[in-house]
């Protein structure tokens, strides 16, 4: 990643993002919250709110303003859940035109509540700022980029915190706001990076595991790794005419018998979480990964007859 948290890779960006699934799944969470919420008592809040400093007029349309508002919203997010298989190849573009969308609703939101602090004078501002910064915080965790999100919160914080000052012409309110600026900066940029790294982690996991499953598949030896409590996790051959997935790990290991006599045909290796391990001497070994994991047990036997792994004479792989 860059100065900007950017990936290297263009894509991981698309991985990391999920093609808008993660997006529109908050989008669609938050506003269909919004709209249960709020727009039922949207008309009362504004009459009681201003009936007697306003008049009509401004009381509809501020009511208007908000179902209008919060209603493009949800369908916007409905629309794009529908077609985001269809926005894949504009991902990027889709989510730039969002982040800078709710940078704009939040430019919105600042001037809405601040009107309504003019409109009412010695209003109620802490209970009312609290609930308002609620509703604005839901909305600017949906933008997808830090820097982004931290635009959103300069729009807000500057707007109150400069008419703040001009009001009360009190220093402290300064620098509570340069505070405020360098708290929600920093915040906004390490989370964001300690979320790309912890995306990056798995997704070397990944490719790492990936990689091995790859070259396990090209291989000429037939290949079944199981877990006692996973069951079977990766098999690349269809030679184990023995194995049924629909019975229990220890059911199928039942029809295994050893016969160390026979000439070997397949090679059958299996990595058993506390079980095991057993070579073809029949010999008992273990392994550990690191001195703190648990240990982890594999078992490599040869069988003796083609496409088969029971062998009438012989003793039973688990009793």
């Amino acid at each position: 990643m860059d100065l900007l948290l950017r990936f290297k890779a263009r894509n991981y960006d698309r991985k990391y993002h999920d093609d808008l699934e993660l997006y529109t799944s908050r989008m669609i969470v938050s506003h269909s919250i919004l709209c249960a919420v709020i727009l039922p008592f949207v008309p009362l809040v504004q009459y009681y709110s201003y009936n007697e400093q306003a008049d009509v007029s401004v009381i509809i349309r501020r009511t208007g303003l908000q179902y209008g508002v919060n209603l493009f919203l949800l369908f916007l997010s409905l629309f794009l859940r529908k077609y985001r298989s269809k926005l894949v190849k504009r991902q990027s573009t889709v989510r730039w035109l969002l982040d800078i969308l709710y940078c704009l609703v939040e430019a919105y939101e600042a001037y809405f509540y601040s009107e309504g602090v003019r409109l009412r004078a010695g209003f109620q501002s802490y209970f009312w700022g609290w609930w308002n910064s609620l509703q604005a915080a839901i909305k600017i965790n949906i933008i997808s980029r830090w820097y982004m999100k931290a635009i959103a919160y300069l729009i807000l914080i500057m707007t109150f915190g400069i008419s703040s000052y001009i009001d009360q012409d009190n220093k402290a309110i300064l620098v509570t706001l340069v505070q405020a600026v360098i708290f929600l900066g920093l915040k906004t940029y390490f989370q964001e990076r300690t979320e790309k790294k912890h995306f990056l982690e798995k997704q070397k996991l990944f490719e790492e595991t990936e990689a091995l499953r790859d070259i396990i598949e090209q291989t000429s030896v037939s290949v079944m790794i199981c877990g006692i409590e996973e069951g079977l996790l990766f098999k690349n051959s269809k030679k184990y005419e023995w194995w049924s997935d629909e019975l229990s790990l220890e059911d199928n290991f039942s029809k295994v018998k050893l016969d160390t006599k026979g000439n070997a045909v397949n090679t059958l290796i299996l990595a058993l979480s506390n079980g095991f391990l057993l070579s073809s001497n029949s010999k008992c070994r273990r392994r550990s990964l690191t001195a703190k994991s648990d240990p982890i047990y594999s078992l490599s036997l040869r069988v003796s007859r083609p496409n088969t792994a029971k062998i009438p004479e012989g003793r039973p792989l688990l009793a």
